[in-house]
């Protein structure tokens, strides 16, 4: 019974195999072919992700690792270097990460750090450094 409310998919196949009445589904594992059957589907139309969702593959563990290690690194230098280099580094990494373009993420990096440097001084009245005493002496 458990699984009847737990996964939608797996209750709607449940009912439709045992002659039980429901409304009628479709199942998409693609998002083209499930916006195709919305466009041309009649109207009311009710939408629900299936409670069932699959791990995610081994690589995205290790971005999401590579992620933890570049905000560590960031917090260990945030206060000897200041906020623009680290801030820069951090948002490159992390840009490149999420979508692997190496000059778009250092201009993101670089563009990101300047940005949130001036809104967390001059906006929020927050004393960042912008270089550490390690550039400064």
């Amino acid at each position: 019974a458990a699984k009847l409310e737990w996964s939608k998919v797996w209750s709607k196949k449940f009912m439709q195999r045992h002659g039980l009445p429901t409304a009628g589904f479709a199942i998409f594992e693609e998002r083209d072919a499930a916006a195709t059957y919305i466009e041309q589907a009649p109207m009311p139309i009710v939408l629900k992700p299936d409670g069932e969702p699959g791990w995610p593959p081994l690589a995205t563990f290790g971005r999401i690792a590579i992620a933890l290690v570049v905000l560590y690194c960031f917090a260990v230098t945030l206060r000897p270097v200041g906020f623009l280099i680290p801030a820069a580094l951090a948002s490159a990494a992390i840009s490149y990460l999420i979508s692997p373009r190496p000059v778009a993420a250092a201009l993101c990096g670089v563009g990101l750090s300047v940005v949130l440097f001036a809104i967390f001084r001059f906006a929020l009245g927050l004393s960042l450094a912008p270089f550490g005493r390690l550039l400064t002496g």
